[in-house]
């Protein structure tokens, strides 16, 4: 793994350089093994997510809408946020690892060993996880990010990832760069709405095997990637409406949990979709914290609020949440790099702890350029 001299050697110590540097020894780290999924028959439309890493602190935040942005890329895409979200965060502000938005629209990552990114030719770029960020800042369906979702690029600087996006109407989207080409599936294209750290073909045609989905063989019961997707797929296809959606979500996610300290279950997450209600867990402090997205102003002439993790709180947590400081995010961004061994001088965390202070709150954006996506660098100054 490159030396962070190494990658700055005999270029210019440019703002840009450095923040992406700061994200090469992340990729050292064990691969985890998320899962996520959506019941779609719930009323609810309930999504559940295992977030499985080495590590759970980290906070989430209230991203504001009407934000001008500029990506952490090299050939950086430039948006204005049209909708307020509230994301779990492990890396800094503006590098969720999922969340909400205020439209309902719900995306989540996990990690894919096969996973490979075109080059990136003319095509804007963001890094794999601010491409959450992203699609929450602009889309409001799983159909609407699907349509778009060729607008962008990721340019991989973190991890091998694939991603699932749900809305309140239950239609779910799977986002995957295989064999350097973009792979999306939306709404009926979508045998299942699970995923796990296999490809979704491969995930789905290993689930047919299976009773309910064609085959003869009994759901298994292991902790490997594609027993954990074809457990979860049953388990949702089995939901009934007379239980409590959240809690059998919950059931799930236990049922798929991981134990393996190097990529243990950290965060159980469930999203109510359609009520805009978010709650969560932490391992080894299991109480149960719940949020509403109708709870936050997303207006960015107000304060960004964040909560950070791990700290003992139970039920409604929308009151705990404080204004948002660099001083945080620096905390939240050293944590993230200190599990994975990085060793970066300080004023390379600096850096990405500052970026999120570059966007910009526009008031009343112009209509006809708000969400604009572009690769020319004087586009945020000529608006």
């Amino acid at each position: 793994m490159p030396h962070w001299r190494q990658i700055c050697l005999n270029q210019p110590v440019t703002r840009k350089i450095l923040l992406l540097s700061i994200f090469f020894p992340l990729s050292a780290g064990p691969a985890p093994a998320c899962t996520t999924f959506l019941i779609p028959q719930s009323r609810e439309k309930v999504m559940g997510k295992n977030y499985d890493w080495t590590h759970n602190d980290g906070m989430l935040v209230v991203n504001k809408k009407n934000l001008k942005k500029t990506a952490l890329a090299a050939k950086p895409a430039q948006w204005v946020s049209r909708y307020g979200s509230v994301t779990f965060n492990q890396h800094g502000r503006e590098l969720p690892l999922g969340g909400i938005n205020e439209a309902g629209l719900a995306v989540e990552v996990m990690w894919l060993d096969d996973s490979s990114h075109p080059p990136a030719g003319q095509v804007p770029q963001v890094n794999e996880l601010q491409w959450i960020q992203y699609q929450l800042d602009n889309y409001s369906s799983a159909a609407e990010l699907a349509a778009n979702a060729d607008k962008i690029v990721v340019a991989k600087v973190f991890a091998p990832v694939h991603y699932l996006a749900c809305d309140k109407t239950g239609e779910c989207a799977s986002i995957e760069y295989i064999s350097r080409k973009l792979r999306v599936r939306v709404g009926k294209d979508l045998f299942v709405n699970t995923m796990a750290n296999d490809t979704y073909n491969s995930s789905t045609a290993f689930l047919r095997n299976f009773k309910g989905f064609g085959g003869d063989r009994d759901i298994p019961s292991g902790e490997d990637s594609l027993s954990r997707f074809v457990r979860a797929s049953s388990l949702a296809k089995n939901y009934v409406q007379q239980n409590p959606a959240e809690e059998y979500a919950f059931g799930i996610l236990q049922s798929v949990h991981q134990t393996d300290p190097e990529k243990a279950t950290q965060w159980s997450i469930v999203y109510s979709l359609a009520a805009g209600h978010v709650a969560f867990r932490s391992q080894g402090d299991y109480k149960l914290q719940t949020l509403a997205i109708s709870a936050f102003d997303y207006s960015c002439s107000q304060p960004v609020k964040t909560l950070e993790l791990n700290q003992g709180w139970s039920g409604d947590v929308s009151g705990n949440f404080i204004p948002y400081t660099r001083a945080l995010n620096r905390k939240v961004v050293e944590r993230g790099l200190k599990d994975t061994g990085a060793e970066l001088p300080p004023e390379l965390i600096d850096e990405i702890a500052a970026y999120p202070e570059s966007a910009i709150c526009l008031e009343n954006p112009p209509l006809n350029l708000s969400y604009k996506v572009s690769v020319d660098e004087s586009f945020v100054e000529g608006l």
